[in-house]
């Protein structure tokens, strides 16, 4: 399932991880470290009542991103020491849920729905929206890709 969503301008401070494409995948292993030695908690706690986690991609050409786990900050919180912060571009986003299994399925859902309706992504940075449904056995989450008309 896809959907265009508008999504606001959103500020957010993270743990980084620089990435080259194409290789091993490192993004399960970077989760796992985060949430055992205490980097996640730390995010919690900025976190106040919301309890979704962010992973942001940003890209820097085709193959070398960020990819930040982050928390969305208010806009005029501080960026503790030790945290990196990014922001997300407002504008219409394409919404697809997915599970790690088919994450890359999503992407190539997300490629076709490009080519099928004239649009085109409108910059590098995505994001990945993880909620309640980050503890169910088969955890599902969203990814946001920014779009705009060809």
């Amino acid at each position: 399932m896809s959907k265009i969503v508008k999504v606001e301008p959103m500020r957010f401070a993270g743990y980084p991880l620089k990435v080259r494409l194409g290789g091993e995948n490192p993004f399960p292993k970077f989760w796992e470290e985060v949430f055992a030695d205490g980097r996640h908690e730390r995010l919690q706690q900025l976190k106040g009542r919301c309890k979704a986690d962010y992973g942001i991609c940003i890209m820097h050409d085709e193959v070398n991103m960020d990819y930040v786990i982050a928390a969305a900050l208010e806009e005029d919180a501080i960026v503790p020491d030790g945290l990196f912060a990014c922001e997300i571009p407002g504008g219409e986003y394409l919404m697809v849920e997915t599970t790690i299994a088919t994450l890359g399925e999503a992407w190539n859902q997300i490629t076709g729905w490009l080519d099928d309706n004239d649009y085109k992504i409108a910059h590098g940075t995505s994001f990945e929206f993880y909620d309640e449904r980050m503890g169910q056995p088969e955890m599902k989450f969203d990814i946001y890709a920014p779009i705009v008309k060809k």
